[in-house]
C-alpha cells in the first residue's frame, strides 16, 4: 500500500504522519463527495441508456402501412387500442392505394365498406363504431379486422367479393335507380326533345316519344345519395376521397 499523500509504502492518507486530523478529515469529505459524484454520474449514464432503449424501442414499433383496394367499394379504416371502441381515421378509394402509420403492438384496424357505416343525412363515414358486447363481433362486413401485433407484413389488401345487403325495398330502389340512369344517359346521348317533344337530330325521331317520356319521370324526395350509392349510380358519395 502506498499513501496518496507522502507517496510512501506501508499505510495510506489515513494513517499519514504528515497529516493532522483536520486535514484526514477534509480528504475523507472531500473522497467521499467524489465518490458520490461518481456514483451520480454513473446513475444518469444508466438512466440514459434505458432512455435510449426505450425511445428506439417505441421507434421500432411505429411502423407504416399499405392500403390496397382491390375492390369496387369505398372504405372505411377504424383504429382501436382496446379492441371494443373504433374511431374513423381514413377512407380507402376503390382501386387505390394509400398509407397510414401507427404503433404495431397496441393498434386494431377495422375496414369496412363505406355504405353500410355512412350517416343517412351526410357524405361521412360514422365517426365511432363499437363492438357488440353480446357478441364481441362487429355488426358489418368487415374486410380486415385484426391486431396488428397479429398481422404477418405491411401491406393490407382488400380483394373481399362483396354484395351489399338489400331488403327487398332497396332492390326495387336500384331497380328504379339503374333504369332511369340509363335512360337520362340515352337522353343525353341523343340530344333528348325540345318543348315541344321534337328531337335535335333526325335519326332519331323514331324514339322521341320514349325521349319524352324521361322528362315526366320524377325521382322520389326521399331517395338520398346512400341509396344511389348502393344502388351503384353515381352519387355525392361517389370516389369521396
Amino acid at each position: 500500500m502506498v499513501c496518496s499523500h507522502c507517496g510512501q509504502a506501508g499505510h495510506n492518507y489515513v494513517r499519514c504522519l504528515q497529516l493532522t486530523e483536520e486535514q484526514i478529515k477534509e480528504m475523507k469529505e472531500k473522497k467521499k463527495k467524489e465518490q458520490e459524484e461518481a456514483a451520480r454520474r454513473r446513475q444518469e449514464r444508466a438512466e440514459s441508456r434505458v432512455r435510449l432503449i426505450e425511445k428506439e424501442k417505441k421507434l421500432i414499433d411505429i411502423i407504416s402501412y399499405d392500403v390496397i383496394n382491390m375492390t369496387e367499394h369505398e372504405v372505411a379504416l377504424y383504429w382501436s387500442y382496446d379492441g371494443n371502441t373504433f374511431q374513423h381515421f381514413a377512407y380507402s378509394a376503390p382501386k387505390n392505394s394509400s398509407n397510414f402509420t401507427c404503433s404495431k403492438k397496441k393498434t386494431t384496424i377495422v375496414a369496412i365498406p363505406f355504405v353500410e357505416v355512412v350517416y343517412e343525412d351526410s357524405v361521412n363515414a360514422k365517426k365511432v363504431i363499437r363492438v357488440d358486447p353480446n357478441t364481441g363481433e362487429i355488426s358489418h362486413t368487415c374486410f380486415f379486422h385484426m391486431k396488428l401485433v397479429d398481422f404477418d407484413g405491411t401491406a393490407i389488401v382488400f380483394d373481399k367479393k362483396y354484395e351489399p345487403p338489400k331488403s327487398e325495398l332497396e332492390q326495387w330502389k336500384e331497380y328504379g335507380l339503374k333504369s332511369f340512369y340509363l335512360l337520362k344517359q340515352i337522353e343525353m346521348m341523343t340530344g333528348g326533345t325540345d318543348e315541344d317533344g321534337n328531337v335535335s337530330k333526325e335519326e332519331f325521331e323514331n324514339i322521341a316519344p320514349f325521349l319524352d317520356m324521361v322528362k315526366d319521370i320524377q325521382t322520389p324526395k326521399s331517395c338520398s345519395e346512400v341509396d344511389k350509392e348502393k344502388a351503384g349510380v353515381p352519387s355525392k358519395l361517389t370516389n369521396i376521397t
